[in-house]
């Protein structure tokens, strides 16, 4: 089954290209109502990109012209410098934390980095071992935003599909199933 599909043309909503992204019922979960956003900081991406590589603003204001201005690079601006690439740098960071605790290779890390093993050392090292880590949108990554995520009492990290949190009988906290099986 194909995650992303294309409609092309005079069957695109616009005549250009429509894409959609299909989401399993566990992501669209997962994700919440933080979807809508993601998806708009995403489109932001892309228009800003076809806006300076065609030089014209393909979604000018009613009444304006399709001459690009220093104001249409605010959405940008704002959209991809203050939201999107703290999301992006949240999401990388979790993902470096946790190949780690899965016991990923250094080597494996730094192929998917498409780098040196030694870089691929050091990045590792400044995400576990950082000032302020796991920063806020490390943090964002993992628990999501305002509904956030329970997390287990014993380890302070997020339920998963895979690690359920379960209510110890005696006392009522919640913990991690693996936590229960040692």
């Amino acid at each position: 089954m194909d995650r992303i599909s294309y409609r092309n043309g005079p069957q695109a909503s616009l005549g250009g290209v429509d894409v959609t992204l299909s989401l399993t019922p566990d992501e669209a979960v997962a994700l919440g109502v933080e979807l809508d956003m993601l998806v708009d900081y995403f489109d932001t991406a892309v228009w800003t990109l076809a806006m300076l590589r065609n030089g014209t603003n393909s979604r000018p204001r009613e009444g304006e012209s399709a001459e690009v201005t220093a104001g249409d690079f605010y959405t940008a601006i704002n959209d991809l410098g203050g939201r999107l690439i703290p999301r992006l740098q949240g999401i990388l960071d979790a993902s470096v934390r946790r190949q780690a605790e899965l016991g990923g290779s250094l080597g494996d890390l730094a192929l998917a980095m498409d780098t040196t093993k030694s870089t691929a050392q050091s990045r590792r090292k400044a995400v576990l071992e950082g000032r302020d880590r796991p920063h806020r949108w490390e943090t964002w990554a993992v628990t999501g935003g305002p509904q956030g995520r329970e997390t287990c009492d014993a380890c302070q990290k997020p339920a998963l599909p895979s690690d359920p949190l379960v209510t110890i009988a005696d006392d009522g906290r919640r913990i991690h199933r693996s936590h229960t099986q040692l």
